[in-house]
């Protein structure tokens, strides 16, 4: 038979010594553990919350995008009108009778404050229709009404 018994009481006084040590160590991997979970946890309640943040920033901002595009829509239209008024003075057939409306409410002591062309209404998506829309203008008449106005009926050609 043999005897062990030498051995685990040598055992366990090993055991004594270390066991604050052992402790100490498993204490402190149990921590990191922890706090690397923790972090881990955090890190992914953060990035959650910053998507969210950024999704609704891209929705206001489309938004805004939709805006803008309305906007520009108007601009443009306005611009257009403008050019296509300044393209029809210069042109041969429109242009002198556009001058000579001009001319005439000017002797007259009037001014000519619009040319009333026609009204089109766009969105973002049909810029290209309103740009390529008329390619010049015609008058029809100029007449003076009984308060005095001139009145010019301009027409797309």
């Amino acid at each position: 038979m043999i005897n062990l018994l030498t051995k685990s009481e040598g055992l366990v006084q090993v055991g004594q010594r270390y066991k604050g040590p052992i402790h100490a160590v498993t204490t402190v991997v149990a921590v990191v553990y922890l706090v690397a979970v923790a972090a881990s946890a955090g890190w992914w309640v953060w990035v959650g919350a910053r998507k969210s943040a950024v999704v609704g920033e891209r929705d206001t901002l489309s938004g805004q995008v939709g805006q803008l595009a309305a906007a520009e829509a108007v601009v443009r239209q306005v611009i257009s009108r403008v050019d296509m008024v300044e393209a029809a003075m210069a042109q041969p057939k429109q242009g002198p009778v556009l001058i000579k409306v001009l001319e005439e409410a000017q002797k007259k002591g009037l001014q000519v404050v619009g040319w009333h062309t026609g009204v089109v209404t766009v969105r973002g998506s049909s810029l290209q229709t309103l740009e390529k829309f008329a390619e010049g203008l015609e008058v029809k008449s100029v007449t003076k009404k009984s308060d005095g106005v001139w009145e010019e009926a301009v027409v797309w050609k």
